[in-house]
């Protein structure tokens, strides 16, 4: 009976590996989708005149990933550091957490919401959410073909 009892548990242990790493790549995916729809910004082809606090590159640099909370840090100087901050920390458990992408840039409403960039003309994060599914499906599968490997150890 232990051949069956190890049986099982060694594939709950594959189930869970694999979830996590599911897990890992949505939010890996999510972040790079995220970054590639942000303007850098050009402000000649925007709708409106930019905010006098603007500076070119600071939104798509300013993105940041926080378990269970919202990061309200803006950095305006900086401008060319395409990634999203915070990817490097996630969690070797995934599981019970909320992971919050945000962006504090003072004009992050405007580029988002009121269209103010013509490269952004349907915000960022709106359409990026129209790709979860998109998303969870090619994470699952990516993590199915890896058999959970590469999920972080604590």
């Amino acid at each position: 009976m232990a051949g069956f009892a190890d049986s099982v548990a060694r594939g709950c242990d594959d189930f869970l590996a694999t979830a996590r790493r599911t897990v890992e790549i949505v939010v890996e995916m999510v972040g790079d989708e995220t970054i590639e729809t942000s303007p850098v910004g050009r402000p000649e082809t925007w709708q409106r005149q930019p905010p006098a606090d603007y500076k070119p590159g600071a939104f798509k640099s300013n993105w940041r990933l926080t378990l269970d909370g919202v990061d309200a840090t803006f950095d305006p100087n900086r401008t060319s550091s395409f990634f999203v901050s915070g990817l490097d920390k996630l969690p070797a458990d995934p599981f019970g957490h909320r992971f919050v992408f945000s962006n504090a840039a003072p004009y992050a409403w405007r580029i988002e919401k009121e269209a103010w960039a013509i490269e952004a003309r349907g915000g960022v994060i709106g359409p990026v959410s129209m790709e979860f599914n998109r998303i969870v499906s090619a994470a699952k599968a990516q993590a199915q073909s890896q058999g959970g490997r590469g999920v972080r150890e604590l």
